[in-house]
């Protein structure tokens, strides 16, 4: 009796040190992955508005935007203007001079903007934002402005997908408490929790945990600053998510003494699967995260450290695969004669024009600088032919910004697998050929 009553002792002994430490263990994975879906939620809203901010300034400071102002003509910029308007998260652009609205499209009254930036209509659901980019004439004074409003929930979409977890939550908040956009049904327009609120005004990465009223629940928060605005990205989550299997596991034991080792592995291995399953929305964004690392940032294109994975990839492989390589010609003219960011554009609609004709078993990548690079399975040499010639003629349909159309140079290799670092040597020497042809063509 008196060893029975031992062994009891210590089993439940066992099952109440055994709860505390994996109900400490959840709470600290779940922290880590609010805080990576946090940081890279925070990520996505910087690059999208600084794309969206870049793309504005180079319509702003092409010389017929001056021109269109000056003249009262605004003719020549609405093909520019309805084309931009069809952006991601883009609900109306506007040319503006002084407090007169020369053009808007769609067509309707679009938010005067204070200064550069300005953010207006907020709710937790939609949160319209407006930027600006002023026109300049050649001697430098301010004649107007291009203005765009955009929808952060369209322009970011990740911020209003919900979790698999129901008890999970993203905010986007302004340091002073507003909610600008979030995918919590009762959270209110303001942060009003007193915890939150300083986690929020502190501007900086950190975790909080409180109890919230208008949920009826204990919360875990992971907040990150978004570089460059007054924003703070919050990802929360219900800490019972954490902390209910380990309960469970304490009440399973009293069930029965004789079997409580058992039924501990058994509801330890249930508790971590509910854990798991709980943090499976926030674990997405991390995989996000490293397909984006193997993305290039201009084009949004695969990047050299995707290629040279693939490349290792091949060189023990059996089978034959080919090789396109090309570069954009005249990139340094267009650099020197429109801007940079003229340039980037010109990449980009290289790089659309790659998305737009590569097919299953074709994979482009941006080689570096002007050079890009199309690995392509399943064809023999004729087809291979005939896809670096559609990628060409591909490139060649697109016009950039009205200003220049875009050519490109193109030079392709097809041989063994395993072989194909001499493939990718091949391939660029092809492209030399083909940049030196067209040279002598045109000197004719």
């Amino acid at each position: 009796m008196t060893c029975a009553l031992v062994l009891a002792a210590i089993a439940v002994s066992s099952s109440l040190w055994l709860t505390s430490n994996v109900r400490h263990a959840m709470v600290g994975q779940l922290t880590r992955a609010e805080s990576i879906a946090a940081s890279e939620r925070s990520a996505q809203i910087g690059s999208a508005l600084d794309a969206a901010r870049a793309r504005l300034a180079v319509g702003a400071a092409l010389p017929a935007a001056a021109r269109a102002v000056a003249s009262g003509d605004l003719s020549s910029l609405i093909p520019a203007l309805h084309e931009a308007s069809h952006g991601a998260g883009v609900v109306r652009m506007s040319v503006t001079s002084g407090d007169r609205v020369l053009a808007t499209l769609p067509d309707g009254t679009l938010y005067e903007p204070a200064g550069l930036f300005s953010y207006f209509v907020i709710s937790p659901s939609h949160t319209h934002i407006v930027i600006t980019a002023p026109i300049h004439d050649a001697g430098g004074a301010v004649v107007g402005a291009v203005n765009a409003e955009l929808d952060l929930a369209g322009l970011v979409p990740q911020l209003v997908q919900p979790f698999e977890d129901e008890q999970g939550s993203t905010i986007l908040a302004a340091t002073d408490g507003t909610v600008l956009v979030t995918n919590e049904r009762n959270q209110s327009a303001r942060v009003d929790n007193p915890e939150l609120l300083e986690l929020i005004a502190d501007g900086r990465p950190g975790t909080a945990s409180f109890h919230s009223s208008g949920l009826r629940s204990d919360r875990i928060v992971t907040a990150a600053p978004v570089a460059g605005y007054p924003w703070m990205v919050v990802v929360g989550a219900d800490s019972a998510a954490a902390g209910s299997p380990a309960d469970r596991l304490y009440r399973r034991i009293q069930v029965g003494l004789a079997l409580s080792a058992f039924l501990a592995i058994l509801v330890l291995g249930a508790a971590a699967v509910s854990v798991t399953r709980t943090r499976r929305g926030l674990l997405v964004d991390r995989q996000v995260a490293e397909e984006a690392a193997l993305r290039d940032g201009l084009t949004g294109l695969l990047n050299r450290r995707a290629l040279e994975g693939r490349l290792a990839q091949l060189r023990g492989s059996d089978g034959q695969i080919g090789v396109i390589m090309l570069d954009v010609d005249k990139l340094k003219e267009i650099n020197d004669s429109y801007g940079h960011a003229v340039g980037d554009e010109a990449l980009r609609l290289a790089a659309t024009a790659l998305r737009e004709t590569t097919r299953a078993g074709e994979r482009a990548y941006r080689f570096g600088g002007d050079e890009f690079i199309v690995l392509v399975d399943g064809v023999d040499q004729e087809e291979l032919a005939r896809v670096a010639d559609r990628v060409r003629v591909s490139i060649g349909a697109h016009e950039v910004l009205g200003l220049t159309r875009l050519t490109a140079a193109v030079g392709w290799a097809f041989g063994p697998a395993a072989g194909i670092d001499e493939l990718v040597t091949t391939a660029d020497t092809s492209l030399y050929t083909a940049k030196a042809a067209q040279a002598v063509a045109a000197g004719r």
